[in-house]
């Protein structure tokens, strides 16, 4: 989902930054659906990444601070892949978007095996 679609949604930055710690969250215990929805799910941290970018500077440290923890365990839940799940990513987003979970399971194992994702 385009981050047009989800603020056509909607969706509150409190919105937002529930779905990034779920999302955290899942990924560090197994995620369990489709290459496509971890595209989409992980899509939500660019948001929130566009938001810190053209938000008030009161906002974009706070947002930063309470986003650094999460992040971090992103970082520790996944593992870098040679080949980004979307090669035309902007620059700011291949950081995570060139990240899997370390712990494969279900159906993001299988879609990554089909891709040749490593």
């Amino acid at each position: 989902m385009t981050s047009e679609a989800r603020v056509a949604r909607g969706l509150s930055l409190q919105d937002l930054l529930t779905t990034w710690t779920r999302f955290v969250t899942e990924v560090e215990t197994g995620y369990r659906r489709s290459i496509y929805e971890y595209a989409d799910d992980l899509s939500v941290r660019d948001i929130l990444q566009e938001i810190i970018d053209q938000g008030a500077e009161s906002l974009r440290g706070k947002l930063t601070a309470w986003l650094k923890p999460w992040d971090g365990r992103f970082m520790g839940a996944t593992r870098p892949v040679v080949n980004p799940l979307d090669p035309n990513a902007p620059p700011a987003a291949l950081a995570r978007i060139s990240r899997v979970p370390r712990k494969l399971v279900a159906e993001l194992e299988s879609d990554l095996n089909a891709e040749g994702i490593r």
